[in-house]
């Protein structure tokens, strides 16, 4: 396995050593998903270590929370340029790579249904995460390769004086 890292090395290094320790491979590789030339030379690891690429499973993302009129533009953008553009960069390397057969698995997320005030830089960028999901899957159905995205369920507790109810937590899922 190779377990790519933004920021947070010692808890790769800690990951690696539980997955080594539990009979496993795997090595840490730092990448700013975003980065097209950073995750291309993760891909190039990947298949060097290991002999190509059967799974990727791309779960970076970031979330701001702030009222719309409150949120300051540059937030936006690297949440977008995080979760969007690096949901892109992966699957595109992926979609080069992942062998017939393989699977790509992108987190998403119920935000984008359920109109959380405060969420709106995040969902915008996971209802993003969801179309490029569904179209990858149909690009990569001749290939016989396998493209999902999981959407954890949130659950929201509003305040006495908000007007949303609290959805139903779970799992939903996007496919070909």
């Amino acid at each position: 396995m190779v377990l790519n890292f933004a920021t947070s090395k010692v808890e790769a290094e800690r990951t690696v050593a539980e997955i080594v320790a539990a009979g496993g491979s795997a090595v840490a590789v730092q990448a700013d998903v975003a980065d097209e030339f950073a995750v291309a030379r993760l891909f190039d690891t990947a298949e060097q270590t290991y002999g190509g690429i059967d799974v990727v499973v791309n779960s970076a993302g970031i979330v701001v929370h702030a009222p719309i009129a409150e949120l300051d533009l540059a937030d936006l953008d690297r949440v977008h340029r995080t979760n969007v553009r690096g949901t892109f960069v992966v699957d595109q390397q992926a979609a080069r790579r992942v062998r017939p057969g393989g699977a790509i698995v992108n987190i998403s997320s119920t935000t984008p249904k359920l109109s959380l005030p405060t969420y709106s830089a995040y969902a915008a960028s996971k209802a993003a995460v969801d179309a490029i999901t569904l179209i990858l899957a149909r690009e990569l159905g001749e290939r016989d390769i396998t493209v999902n995205c999981r959407a954890r369920g949130h659950r929201y507790r509003p305040s006495s004086t908000a007007r949303t109810s609290r959805p139903s937590p779970g799992w939903r899922r996007c496919r070909r």
